[in-house]
């Protein structure tokens, strides 16, 4: 399985992952309408997390862009190792870490303080509740972070999560991405 980051330094450039049942990559039109949303100060120099990484080519996608720090948090050992070899062969080892945990256990490990989170669960799990809830711990996320989940388009997630709030929702064929920003007073 082959995907392309679609922008920064690495635009073009291919990400290897081993066909696997279950691993649904975000395509390279959603990853690029993603980034394009949120623009470029979202990521440039910022902390970004990656939880579901599954290939990685969010957080991938991001580093590319200038992040300048990456977690990537992924449950499979084969998925981790091919996360762990593309960030290697990109040159963003020094900027990145891999976390093989299942998600709510990694997030007890990660540093915190992220500045945009991407989630992109399996379709056939429902974590949401369950998981906004932890990013609303003010350790995890930063003050004006964002949040990007990417769901079923037919999962309607809610307006407000504490004290993320959702700016935007997209829908492309199947997939919707729904943006949460990160506000103090909200809530």
């Amino acid at each position: 399985m082959r995907t392309r980051i679609t922008g920064g330094k690495d635009r073009g450039r291919r990400l290897r992952s081993a066909k696997a049942t279950g691993l649904r990559p975000t395509s390279e039109r959603v990853r690029g309408a993603i980034f394009s949303m949120i623009g470029r100060d979202a990521v440039e120099g910022n902390r970004v997390l990656d939880l579901y990484a599954g290939t990685g080519a969010l957080g991938i996608e991001a580093l590319s862009r200038g992040a300048g720090w990456a977690d990537f948090v992924e449950v499979h050992a084969g998925r981790c190792a091919e996360i762990r070899e593309a960030v290697r062969e990109l040159g963003f080892a020094a900027h990145s870490h891999v976390y093989r945990a299942r998600v709510e256990k990694g997030l007890e490990s990660v540093k915190g303080g992220y500045d945009l989170v991407l989630i992109d669960p399996p379709y056939d799990l429902d974590p949401w509740d369950f998981l906004m809830d932890l990013l609303n711990s003010s350790r995890l996320v930063s003050e004006k972070a964002l949040v990007v989940a990417e769901h079923r388009y037919q999962r309607q997630l809610a307006e407000v999560y504490g004290r993320m709030v959702r700016a935007k929702n997209r829908r492309y064929g199947d997939t919707a991405v729904s943006i949460y920003e990160v506000g103090s007073s909200n809530g």
